[in-house]
């Protein structure tokens, strides 16, 4: 994605839980890009003491996040469904 929170997101993402796979195809695409940029002389903004700097002070160092999808059927229709998600910092999603 372009023009995102940080100018620029890379996403990689499969279904089946092969997380090694996803992480290496998305190091591959990361590659690939700053390769293009290096050739243009431009590079991402790095600092020794902070890592990388983007805009989000949240995405600073590695700028990596990760993230899961977990498909649980009716557990959202539980009474104390919210309750729960709070207490684990959770955020709910793609629920309907």
């Amino acid at each position: 994605w372009v023009n995102e929170e940080d100018h620029l997101r890379v996403i990689a993402m499969e279904q089946g839980g092969n997380m090694r796979e996803v992480f290496r195809r998305f190091c591959v695409g990361l590659k690939r890009i700053e390769e293009i940029f290096k050739k243009h002389n431009h590079g991402f903004m790095w600092n020794e003491h902070l890592g990388y700097v983007l805009t989000c002070p949240s995405n600073l160092g590695t700028g990596l996040r990760g993230g899961v999808h977990v498909k649980l059927p009716k557990l959202s229709t539980h009474a104390k469904f919210d309750e729960i998600l709070g207490r684990l910092r959770l955020q709910k999603r793609g629920t309907g």
